[in-house]
């Protein structure tokens, strides 16, 4: 609901009354009825006025807002600079950057920063920043429809049935998601083929990205605790197998 601009972009009818008459799309800006906003086209444009940052944004909107074809700008530079100078570092991912130097680049990149800037950073703060870019996002990077179809496939014993019901599980996300997974999990893979160097093997990425790549509508203590082991099986399961998973 919002108060003023009394035309419908839609229909071009008055919206009568002065407020709760009508919805605003908080990414383009348009304004309709209420029963007009569920005819209203669903693949509008972001407007920058509107969005003003990239950080804790809905992952499509980033997307279409950059202008990228699959996977937010930020996220495909982080995984580029890290992959051409940082796969041997120990701890990659597992060690925090400097706060102050993770949030100065994240006001960067909310800025509009060129991608660039980024090349220079510390190995440690562009994977922190890669982590709170995901952490940040208001729909899970597993949505939450999916989340339950990822978990259920962790009870299958018989691999090709696991399999098939991960992809099934995977073609139930929206398309940046499914891409930005299917880039995530890749990258992560990479990673972990030098765990002999890094220390971080497959396992030990899925216990640092599990609970921030899967989260419950609903988070409580009990919730949380109770998937946990679920969610790094999962997350395992997607970084070892992602080239067949994703073909």
């Amino acid at each position: 609901t919002y108060y003023g601009f009394p035309f419908c972009d839609y229909c071009s009818n008055y919206v009568w009354g002065l407020s709760q008459q009508g919805c605003q799309c908080v990414d383009c800006g348009q304004n309709c009825h209420h029963q007009c906003a569920e005819q209203a086209p669903l693949d509008c444009k972001p407007s920058a006025k509107l969005i003003t940052k990239v950080f804790g944004v809905d992952l499509t909107t980033v997307v279409m807002m950059n202008h990228t074809e699959n996977i937010p700008a930020v996220l495909h530079k982080c995984f580029h600079v890290i992959e051409k100078s940082g796969l041997e570092k120990q701890g990659i991912y597992r060690v925090n950057g400097s706060h102050d130097d993770i949030l100065r680049y994240k006001e960067m990149m909310d800025k509009n920063a060129n991608l660039s800037v980024l090349e220079s950073a510390d190995l440690f703060v562009l994977c922190s920043l890669t982590k709170m870019f995901l952490r940040e996002l208001p729909m899970p990077l597993i949505t939450y429809d999916a989340y339950q179809p990822f978990i259920n496939g962790n009870s299958l014993f018989d691999h090709d049935n696991r399999v098939r019901q991960t992809k099934n599980a995977i073609r139930m996300l929206p398309s940046c998601h499914f891409f930005t997974l299917r880039a995530l999990t890749q990258h992560l893979n990479t990673v972990s083929k030098m765990s002999d160097k890094n220390q971080m093997t497959a396992e030990n990425l899925a216990i640092v990205f599990g609970p921030t790549v899967f989260r419950t509508e609903v988070l409580t203590a009990e919730n949380m605790m109770a998937d946990l082991n679920a969610q790094k099986s999962v997350m395992k399961f997607l970084i070892d197998h992602c080239w067949r998973l994703f073909a």
